[in-house]
């Protein structure tokens, strides 16, 4: 059901608020310095691949937006296995 679809849509992006985070504290566990890290600006290629998710999603197709998931959630988890 529709219902359905938006549960599972919400509990995923619910499960991304603290990923942003967890980089961080990977970055400072490997010698990046917090502060600076927060401080700065995303790169262009940053800044891009986040402004390709708002574009699929709010375009004529949000299917779009289900293939950028597959791809940066699926594809890694799969393929990376031995």
């Amino acid at each position: 059901s529709k219902h359905d679809l938006i549960t599972k849509y919400v509990l995923h992006a619910r499960s991304e608020i603290t990923h942003d985070q967890l980089a961080l504290n990977d970055y400072c566990a490997l010698g990046g310095n917090r502060d600076e890290a927060v401080r700065s600006q995303p790169l262009p290629d940053t800044e891009a691949m986040i402004g390709y998710t708002y574009y699929c999603a709010y375009s004529d197709n949000p299917l779009k937006y289900l293939g950028y998931l597959f791809h940066v959630e699926a594809l890694p988890a799969t393929q990376g296995q031995d």
